[in-house]
């Protein structure tokens, strides 16, 4: 494991010079802080008022406009899955976001079991990184294709809320939103039980499932911006109903 880059608050200072990170649309909201320099992504001890912090990749952050704090399906998925945000492997982020950011262009809410009706989660059992995966067949999105490779590695720092912002908190009642630390026993996800899901579930997943594949990249690049997201998800309709009508032949 590596050692951060972020060891000094003047990289700190610059990197957040040129990303918005915060949710809140306030940047104090949220309180980045450099690590020490021997401190990796997996040490579970901190102490004092790092008690109330995590460490996250500064490249996810980058790279899938990840915010601080993270929205309630992130919340969920951290939880179901039993894991710390930084024990995510960083292109992996890519389905968390390219799933997230499909069903709010498409005005639906995202949903954990809907997710992991599409992806599951491998690695779990070698104390290091988890990864998420499409099933066979059932993929929404092709591969995410990155210049990660090991640079992401050192990229991680320490995040905390404003203790001002109670709307920046990762605690609730005294008690994390989701694993600050890693988890030495992460979900294996091999499927998500149809049955189990709500009515609303079980129709997102057979909307979803006449998707074609979409490239993450596109969501990500039109992801704020409405107007073009709009004329790109009617683009997709169209074709889907194009491809309905012809498959049960429909004039």
């Amino acid at each position: 494991m590596e050692y951060s880059l972020y060891a000094d608050v003047p990289d700190i200072n610059f990197f957040r010079s040129k990303l918005h990170m915060s949710s809140t649309g306030n940047e104090e909201d949220v309180v980045v802080l450099s690590c020490d320099a021997d401190e990796r992504v997996y040490d579970q001890e901190m102490a004092g008022e790092q008690d109330e912090s995590f460490f996250m990749y500064m490249d996810v952050l980058e790279e899938f406009g990840v915010k601080i704090p993270f929205t309630p399906f992130e919340v969920d998925l951290l939880n179901f899955l039993n894991v710390a945000p930084s024990q995510i492997r960083p292109n992996s982020w890519a389905f968390v976001r390219g799933f997230e950011i499909l069903c709010k262009s498409l005005n639906l809410e995202p949903s954990v079991g809907v997710s992991f009706h599409f992806y599951g989660t491998k690695d779990v059992n070698k104390g290091t990184w988890i990864s998420i995966y499409a099933h066979a067949g059932k993929r929404l999105f092709p591969p995410y294709a990155s210049n990660f490779k090991k640079e992401w590695l050192d990229s991680f720092v320490r995040i905390q809320g404003a203790l001002e912002c109670s709307t920046a908190s990762i605690m609730v009642d005294g008690k994390p939103k989701f694993p600050l630390r890693w988890s030495n026993n992460p979900l294996a996800v091999m499927g998500y039980d149809f049955a189990k899901m709500s009515p609303y579930e079980q129709s997102l997943v057979c909307f979803l499932e006449k998707f074609p594949l979409i490239n993450i990249h596109e969501l990500l690049d039109r992801e704020g911006d409405a107007k073009r997201m709009d004329a790109y998800m009617r683009e997709w309709l169209w074709n889907i109903a194009i491809f309905i009508k012809f498959l049960f032949g429909i004039s």
